[in-house]
């Protein structure tokens, strides 16, 4: 699984793009480049692509260990806003199943989308969650 990072400095979002075969070792690898990344800040909100990501090999099983995956990095993510574009009714099924595992589990709040158009609209009007103590 390939991964680029970007950070558009202009709306405060970090952009993923992820690519190849869809494996839990490369979400680990890209979650923490992004959280270790210098231009990182806590809480910021990102744009997941996974337009170009081989998910056909990912099971339920897999998507709810995703949730784990997710787990060490979630203080250093914080309480953003979290887009994923989809791309494929496969890829939109798994994400909500993943939305639906991570919910009470992780700070931020995601949302799927089909188009990245949608994705950034919703970012650029989203309201992240308060901070808890």
């Amino acid at each position: 699984m390939e991964y680029e990072i970007v950070f558009d400095t202009d709306s405060e979002l970090a952009i993923v793009r992820t690519g190849g075969v869809a494996r839990l070792e490369g979400f680990s690898a890209y979650l923490r480049a992004l959280v270790s990344d210098s231009r990182w800040q806590r809480g910021m909100d990102v744009l997941s692509d996974h337009t170009a990501l081989d998910a056909g090999e990912l099971t339920a099983g897999d998507v709810q260990a995703l949730v784990g995956v997710h787990l060490p990095f979630a203080h250093a993510i914080g309480p953003g806003l979290c887009a994923v574009v989809a791309g494929s009714s496969l890829k939109f099924g798994l994400a909500r199943m993943f939305e639906a595992h991570a919910e009470r589990l992780l700070p931020f709040r995601m949302r799927v989308f089909t188009s990245t158009e949608t994705a950034f609209a919703w970012l650029r009007e989203g309201v992240a969650l308060p901070e808890s103590s």
